[in-house]
């Protein structure tokens, strides 16, 4: 048999892109991940989330200074494919919004 058989779920991390229009929902969607950490440099723009009871926390990047320590905060919490930051467990990283971190 040339083709590997796995569980669902196997491969460790998700990576996803969710690319729309303006006002579509990403963010709340996004904020219905369980143990989530924002990075955002839109912080008004996390509220729809939290209007829709996510309880992520988030990291706003003001500069490429805090977009820095984020990364380096970042590095030093990974876990295997967790992440601890100030002893809280975040299984989800969601970059809000990626053009603008670009």
């Amino acid at each position: 048999m040339r083709s590997k058989i796995q569980d669902l779920g196997d491969m460790g991390f998700v990576r996803m892109a969710v690319v729309a229009p303006g006002g579509f929902g990403k963010t709340r969607f996004a904020g219905t991940a369980p143990n989530a950490l924002f990075l955002t440099v839109d912080p008004e723009g996390t509220l729809s989330a939290k209007f829709a009871g996510s309880r992520a926390k988030e990291i706003i990047i003001h500069d490429q200074e805090d977009l820095i320590n984020a990364q380096l905060d970042l590095f030093d919490g990974i876990q295997g494919n967790k992440i601890v930051l100030d002893g809280r467990l975040y299984d989800w990283l969601i970059v809000d919004d990626a053009t603008a971190v670009q």
